[in-house]
Order: structure tokens, then C-alpha cells, then sequence
């Protein structure tokens, strides 16, 4: 089929010069630029050109192939949130200041434990919060001494406090208070520690007050409720009856009263339950501070965690970071309730004129073999 090609008029109405002959006449549309007439924009709408046909409607192939990438892109995305979580953990882990590693390590399907040590070194505090609790203290002692024992197999844990004026045959020291023994460091500590117990200490956390302090505020706070108003003039602590959401100073100074004072009948009163009534309270707002870490609602506050982490714990060199998520996968998704508290039944005695705490036999010992055994204690002796 052939088409005359439409006279070309440049924009002076001057008709365009024909080609020479002999030469092959060009397309239309392919000609030079020149200002085209109206008359020849219509025509050249209407000249043949190839067709590629109707688009063709997309068949079940090209639906499936929509949907395996969507199904690639579901599978992707979840892997690689999980690969950076575990990257921004093992750098954040790496991060936090280790002791000398310790000797004995759980050979397989034996009992496991970690020994928590709350520190009252004042190192990084500053002016008045070096007196925080009432006085400066020379050397270090052990406020806080909890021993995280773990049954091979099981997916509970009991979490034994032990307490802190526990009159106890310190290795290469000799008899004195179980606190007293963090002075000589954390293998000191250790090695007092499995003395009284029977236990071989595994792992060692150990945690100060800055970081604590921190680490309280970076979770948002744990709720503490008290019925009647109750106050320390040593710690600092002043709270009025009723439930508070407890951060900073006022969540440390909550743990570390040991001098508490209930107001009752119109007047302050002391606590009688002494030193055992502020173990229970730091299990307590331990339990509550795990059961908000471990919580989906923590994941927004992970770096202020993270950070507060690093400056809140030392650890031992050979508790590693694969260890210790093997650790939080074993009591997910919810630790505080895989995780009882219990403290070493004793009692308080005067001995050539030091006050003690001696273990309540036969209380104590028929614990503390259940757990060497790798039993899981039912209920607090």
C-alpha cells in the first residue's frame, strides 16, 4: 500500500524543495525539524505503522510471579531485622567492662549459676551523690548478693539471696561478714560465696549505682506500691502511701534501704523485718525490672537500655554474648515468671560481739541441696 506524502510547508508558506532524483525519498516523519503545518500533524497521525497488537492481558504466570516476590520480600524483611538485631546486641555486649575470667565453667548437664553482686563503690559519682546513703565509705562492699542457680533441662530458675552480713570463713581472709569479701575483689567474692553455698559460681555480674540508677530510668520506671508512708533518712527515701512509678534516685535509694521507718498510728516506727525486709524488696523490684526488659514494650527504649547496660554491669571475660542469648531464649518470652526468688533461711545473732546473720539449719542446708541436686525449690523454707 502506498501513501503520496503531504506537501511540507515551512512556516513562510514557502513549499519545501523536492529530492533530487535518483535519491530515496525519505519518511515524513523521519525529515528534518522544521515548523510543521497542522495539515501535516493530521496526516502523519494517519500514516501505517507497526503494531505490537492489543496488550495482552497479564496471565496466572505473571500473578505468580507477583506474589513469590511479595512472599521473598515477607521472608527477607523479618530475617534481616533479626540479623541486626543479634549485631547491634553482640556490639552493644562487647561493650561492657569484663573482670578476670573465672575458673570453673558448668561441664554439660550440670547445675549453672550466675552471682549477682550489687556494688557501693561510689567510683563515678560526683560531689554529693559520692555520699549518696548518709556517709562516705572507704573500699568497696557487697550491697546486693543474689545467686542465679539454673537446673540443666529445665526452663525455671531460682534466684537466692543471700545476705550481706552472712557470717561466713572467707578463703585466705578469714571469718568476717560475706560482704566484706567483694574488698578483695570478684574472685574474692566467688570463692566466699561457694563456701557458704556448696555452689560452684560460674558466671559474675557485678552492678553499681550510677548504672543501676540509669537503668531504672531507661525502662521507665518500676511501680512500687506501699501502704502506709514510709522513709529512709539514710538513703534518701520519702514516699507517700500509695503505688509510685520508682526511676533514678528514688528507685536506688528503694533498694538500698536497710533502715526503713513505716509512719503508723501517728508516728515513724521501724521497719522490723530489717535487713530480710529490704532483700524482699530488692527481689521484688528486680522480678518487676526484668518482667519490663524482656517485655515487647521495651524494644522503643533498647538503645537507652543498651546504654544504661554498659554502664551499669561488669562482667566475667568468659560469659560470652552467644552464651548469654542462649540464656534469654531458654526463659523467653517472659523471664520474671520463670524465675522464683527465695532467700537463705537465717536469722541474726551476736558472736564476741559482732552481729551476724548464721544460716537457720536445718532450713538452710535442705535448701541449698536441692538446689546443688538441680531441683527447683516448690516454696521459700
Amino acid at each position: 500500500m502506498s501513501v503520496t506524502p503531504p506537501k511540507i510547508h515551512l512556516k513562510d508558506g514557502a513549499p519545501a524543495r523536492p529530492p533530487p532524483t535518483g535519491t530515496t525519498r525519505q519518511r515524513p516523519d523521519r525529515l528534518p525539524s522544521p515548523v510543521l503545518t497542522t495539515e501535516y500533524r493530521q496526516t502523519r497521525l494517519r500514516l501505517p505503522h507497526r503494531s505490537r497488537g492489543p496488550k495482552r492481558p497479564r496471565g496466572e504466570k505473571g500473578r505468580r510471579r507477583s506474589r513469590w516476590r511479595l512472599l521473598r520480600w515477607l521472608i527477607l524483611l523479618p530475617a534481616l531485622v533479626v540479623v541486626g538485631a543479634l549485631l547491634f546486641g553482640w556490639v552493644q555486649w562487647n561493650r561492657i567492662p569484663r573482670t578476670e575470667e573465672l575458673a570453673d565453667l558448668p561441664p554439660p548437664g550440670a547445675v549453672e549459676t550466675i552471682l549477682l553482686v550489687g556494688s557501693d563503690t561510689r567510683s563515678g559519682l560526683q560531689g554529693d551523690e559520692a555520699q549518696f546513703g548518709g556517709s562516705s565509705v572507704e573500699g568497696q562492699r557487697a550491697d546486693t548478693i543474689v545467686l542465679m542457680v539454673m537446673p540443666p533441662g529445665r526452663q525455671k530458675a531460682t534466684m537466692l539471696s543471700i545476705p550481706r552480713d552472712l557470717r561466713v570463713d572467707v578463703p585466705g581472709r578469714g571469718v568476717g561478714k560475706i560482704n566484706g569479701a567483694f574488698n578483695g575483689g570478684p574472685q574474692t567474692m566467688v570463692a566466699a560465696v561457694e563456701k557458704a553455698t556448696g555452689l560452684t559460681v560460674n558466671h559474675y555480674i557485678e552492678v553499681n549505682f550510677d548504672g543501676f540508677r540509669e537503668l531504672s530510668t531507661a525502662v521507665g520506671g518500676v511501680e512500687v506500691c506501699v501502704d502506709t508512708p514510709v522513709r529512709d533518712k539514710f538513703s534518701g527515701l520519702d514516699l507517700a502511701a500509695g503505688c509510685h512509678l520508682l526511676q533514678g534516685d528514688p528507685a536506688l535509694a528503694w533498694v538500698r534501704a536497710r533502715h526503713l521507718e513505716k509512719f503508723e498510728n501517728g508516728r515513724w516506727r521501724p521497719d522490723p523485718t530489717g535487713d530480710f525486709g529490704r532483700m524482699q524488696r530488692q527481689q521484688e523490684f528486680l522480678q518487676k525490672l526484668m518482667g519490663k526488659m524482656g517485655s515487647p514494650g521495651s524494644l522503643p527504649r533498647l538503645p537507652s537500655i543498651s546504654s544504661a547496660g554498659q554502664k551499669a554491669f561488669t562482667i566475667d571475660r568468659g560469659f560470652s554474648y552467644w552464651h548469654a542469648l542462649r540464656l534469654a531464649t531458654r526463659f523467653a518470652p517472659t523471664p520474671s515468671s520463670k524465675i522464683q526468688f527465695m532467700t537463705l533461711p537465717s536469722e541474726a545473732r551476736t558472736i564476741s560481739g559482732v552481729s551476724y546473720v548464721v544460716p537457720t539449719q536445718p532450713a538452710a542446708e535442705d535448701l541449698l541441696s536441692l538446689l546443688r541436686s538441680g531441683e527447683v525449690p516448690s516454696t521459700q523454707p
